[in-house]
């Protein structure tokens, strides 16, 4: 039995990371389909197809924790340890599988799209065309766009809007349909995934969902300002080239666009205009 640890930081390295390398060790190193579980929060199965079973009884992290130096703190590594006691006495002979300290630089081979576990019921000819990701978060707020509204407003005028992430977290865009915002329906990841799999263009910021799109394979855009810095941010590099490399569909950049809404609106104008 293969159990691959909890990933207790940010959901966007989750995406970015753990769950491709989940997904490569599972088909070099586990080839014959052997059992493997994967310890995850309930309703993130679908991203890890390959796993045969799946382990809840784990503690996460709260958001304003989910930070690459808590990997690094003794609290962090002494729940790690007593987690990994517990499953050696829950499992027989288990193999307790961390995430590396590094990762493959190349993980495009673990390719694949998040797979839902249950039917969604939804008409086919009702899906949203362009998919906004409005994150709105105390954590890293200076990554929290000002200008949704007005780029909403503004694609309203020739297409129709869904919106993604969580209600918490996400801003609650005026005119968008009830059953267009992906928080309002029972199962957020199963709604997210076939809003993705039938939208003409997904516009996101730096965040989870644009990593998420790239995974589904999903055409997608991602507000910037200047190239080469992440958007709200003086010294951090952008992380467009990273999703880019892994892209298996159109991806690409909305460049100037942190203070003009109306460079998003003509991005995703021009878009549908050629896609058509």
């Amino acid at each position: 039995m293969r159990i691959y640890l909890p990933w207790r930081l940010e959901f966007g390295t989750l995406l970015m990371h753990w769950v491709r390398w989940v997904q490569i060790d599972m088909l070099h190193n586990n080839p014959r389909g052997g059992p493997s579980t994967v310890c995850c929060r309930v309703g993130d199965e679908p991203l890890f197809p390959g796993a045969q079973g799946f382990c809840y009884t784990w503690d996460d992290l709260p958001n304003d924790k989910k930070k690459w130096s808590t990997a690094r703190s003794n609290d962090h590594k002494d729940y790690m340890k007593a987690l990994c006691s517990r499953l050696r006495a829950d499992f027989e002979s288990p193999t307790l599988i961390s995430p590396p300290r590094r990762f493959d630089a190349d993980l495009r081979k673990g390719n694949f799209v998040p797979r839902p576990q249950h039917a969604f019921d939804f008409p086919e000819d009702a899906y949203p065309e362009v998919l906004l990701a409005p994150r709105h978060r105390k954590h890293g707020a200076h990554r929290n766009y000002e200008h949704w509204p007005e780029v909403c407003a503004g694609v309203q005028g020739f297409a129709s809007v869904g919106l993604l992430g969580t209600a918490e977290a996400s801003l609650d865009l005026g005119g968008v349909a009830t059953e267009h915002k992906v928080w309002n329906h029972a199962d957020n990841l199963t709604a997210t995934l076939n809003f993705l799999k039938h939208c003409r263009l997904c516009v996101t910021t730096d965040s989870a969902m644009a990593h998420l799109a790239v995974l589904c394979g999903a055409p997608l855009a991602v507000i910037y300002d200047e190239p080469g810095r992440e958007a709200g941010h003086p010294t951090w590099p952008w992380a467009f080239d990273h999703m880019k490399h892994h892209a298996i569909a159109h991806c690409e950049p909305i460049l100037y666009a942190w203070g003009s809404p109306d460079t998003v609106v003509d991005a995703v104008q021009r878009h549908l205009n050629e896609e058509q």
